[in-house]
């Protein structure tokens, strides 16, 4: 898993690119928060467009990125999620709590 955080006019970015399970998560739950916490962006979009497997850890990821942002009064955007992805928040039965999308904010 490859997870890079940047800034820049629209806000701040968190790409990941591979498989998103349960070690790569804690990595990513990791540094995404330390970069919410460092730059306080006030909205975060989380380009999945490069994860290619999700299982349930990434549902971690997604919450505990969006309770960050959350705590700053911000917004997470997550865009990019492929249907396997999309499956996994489905069956969780979470999709609707997240409100995720193609453009739309946490």
């Amino acid at each position: 898993m490859d997870i890079s955080c940047s800034t820049g006019f629209e806000g701040g970015r968190i790409t990941l690119m591979g498989e998103l399970d349960h070690h790569a998560s804690l990595e990513a739950i990791r540094k995404a928060g330390e970069f919410i916490e460092e730059f306080k962006p006030g909205e975060v979009t989380v380009d999945m467009s490069g994860v290619g497997f999700m299982d349930s850890s990434g549902i971690a990821f997604l919450f505990s990125a969006m309770r960050r942002v959350k705590l700053y009064g911000g917004r997470l955007r997550v865009k990019g999620l492929n249907a396997q992805c999309r499956r996994i928040l489905t069956s969780a039965g979470i999709a609707g709590l997240l409100n995720i999308g193609e453009e739309r904010y946490i």
